[in-house]
């Protein structure tokens, strides 16, 4: 009888763990906005104010507040992305800023943390971004 009791609760517990390897990142970002600050870490720590739109499952653009003409990018551009799982990849554009692999630090409904660069703590640049639509 006791081996019956043992079976059921490892059937049981294997199920359980069954459930939670079939959860899985899910970011979808189309046709929404964004608002927030690029800290740019390489030289130095720069911070701009940034909104940034994904109108399509693979495209968007993005829209830096203050323009300056010394900038080496664009401060408005086109951009397309693809989404792999905790990972970003932004293409495209003029000079665009974004381009990189982006990881997803923190996600919830209404504000997203990516970071780009991990590997250095100095050249680590990030998005920090609250949701508008």
């Amino acid at each position: 009888m006791k081996n019956i009791y043992y079976l059921f609760f490892l059937c049981l517990s294997l199920v359980s763990c069954a459930e939670d390897d079939k959860e899985s990142f899910n970011l979808i970002l189309n046709q929404t906005s964004w608002s927030g600050e690029l800290t740019l870490s390489n030289p130095e720590e720069i911070v701009y104010n940034i909104n940034i739109v994904f109108e399509t499952e693979n495209s968007g653009e993005y829209y830096i507040d203050k323009f300056i003409p010394e900038l080496p990018f664009s401060y408005k551009t086109t951009l397309k992305y693809k989404i792999d799982s905790k990972i970003i990849l932004i293409e495209g554009g003029y000079n665009n800023i974004l381009t990189g692999y982006w990881w997803v630090v923190s996600n919830d409904e209404n504000r997203l943390i990516l970071k780009r660069n991990i590997n250095t703590e100095q050249d680590c640049d990030t998005l920090d971004l609250i949701k508008l639509i």
